[in-house]
């Protein structure tokens, strides 16, 4: 791992105010103090993530921003550079990163913040995380949508992104939603089912994960061989006539759903809630439940059965 450590004062930005209020904070330029994420951050349970995303400085790393998305806790970005179609994740906020692997680079920056790179563009993935003094990180991962020529492209722009976050956070200005009365917004998925219950559906232990908002929550998977479940709340880009055209044709406890095997051992049970934001957008709120398992097993039956366990214990929709 190479770790540099590079001086200087942090840049600051102009917020993307798009849907959601933007707040500032005290932080000034000559302040010094760590920035935690529970400090600067703000509610974690309301950040937009599509607020701190810089399309300009995309745009300097050869990035056009066709389209973003935004969900409970991440941002999805539809970004075109060097012919190639991309897709850009900003977010979530974690508790440690999603692999257990060594970074391929570190750069300290001020405040305590550390930018960390892992880079698998041979295979068209690149990621960078933000991480606080704290321990808490945001992620950005690049993606190509599909197989093309290998690229330099993603990890230039996966930085550029942290980067882009890193001065929002250094500013103190992040853009944070305003739920509806109805919206998932407000609901702890870890309390739509138990720890017992996923156990008695899927038969081995599943032990409760539960991340820094309470947008989503995981059971098992604690070995390679073990189960994991997940339960989700995202939004969705969906036309206005969803139901008609049969984007979910089944029907688990009187709620409009789908059930499918997304790939070997992999199966996720969804159903719709209420639109996101202004009606206009044709976003919809999903509940969605993810089991994974050996690729030779069938993961629909349990996201199945979970499914009539959570859903008569969501709001109306």
């Amino acid at each position: 791992m190479r770790i540099k450590i590079i001086l200087g004062v942090l840049l600051t930005a102009v917020a993307v105010a798009g849907c959601a209020n933007v707040v500032g904070g005290e932080a000034g330029p000559g302040d010094v103090r760590p920035l935690k994420a529970s400090d600067v951050l703000g509610d974690f349970e309301t950040v937009d993530y599509c607020s701190v995303l810089d399309a300009d400085a995309l745009s300097r790393a050869g990035g056009y921003v066709e389209h973003s998305r935004p969900s409970f806790d991440e941002c999805f970005v539809d970004v075109v550079a060097d012919d190639i179609d991309v897709r850009m994740r900003l977010g979530p906020l974690a508790y440690e990163p999603e692999t257990s692997e060594e970074p391929d680079e570190e750069i300290v920056r001020p405040r305590g913040l550390r930018v960390q790179e892992y880079d698998s563009s041979e295979t068209g993935r690149c990621a960078h995380y933000l991480v606080f003094p704290d321990g808490m990180n945001i992620q950005v991962s690049v993606e190509e949508r599909e197989e093309q020529v290998e690229s330099g492209v993603l990890c230039e722009l996966s930085e550029a992104a942290v980067n882009g976050i890193r001065s929002f956070v250094s500013s103190s200005r992040i853009g944070h939603f305003e739920f509806g009365t109805e919206s998932l917004g407000w609901l702890a998925a870890c309390d739509l089912t138990s720890e017992q219950e996923v156990e008695e559906v899927i038969g081995e232990p599943a032990p409760q994960s539960t991340p820094p908002t309470s947008h989503w929550c995981f059971w098992g998977g604690e070995y390679d061989d073990s189960l994991s479940v997940s339960l989700e709340f995202s939004v969705q880009d969906l036309p206005r006539s969803y139901l008609e055209e049969g984007y979910y044709p089944d029907d688990i406890a009187g709620r409009p759903s789908s059930v499918f095997e997304y790939e070997s051992g992999a199966c996720v049970a969804d159903t719709p809630h209420l639109p996101f934001g202004e009606h206009e957008t044709g976003q919809i709120e999903v509940v969605s439940i993810y089991v994974e398992g050996p690729e030779d097993g069938d993961m629909c039956k349990p996201a199945e059965a979970l499914a009539k366990v959570v859903w008569p214990r969501l709001p109306e929709s």
